[in-house]
């Protein structure tokens, strides 16, 4: 959940209110997971275009 409190400092005083964000475990648990495939799909493209050729492409689409 989120919490909404009043700003504190006169540096933005055209803003009457400041939203806090918060993330859970699986929110951070995702991030990770996400994070683990996406650098797996860079790495493993690397290899498969070395057996498949520019063919490779065709995989993305």
């Amino acid at each position: 959940m989120s919490d909404i409190r009043e700003p504190q400092s006169p540096i933005h005083p055209h803003e009457d209110k400041i939203v806090l964000g918060s993330l859970g475990l699986l929110d951070v648990v995702m991030i990770g997971i996400t994070g683990m495939i996406g650098g797996a799909i860079f790495v493993l493209t690397g290899p498969a275009i070395g057996l498949a050729g520019s063919s490779v492409i065709h995989l993305f689409v």
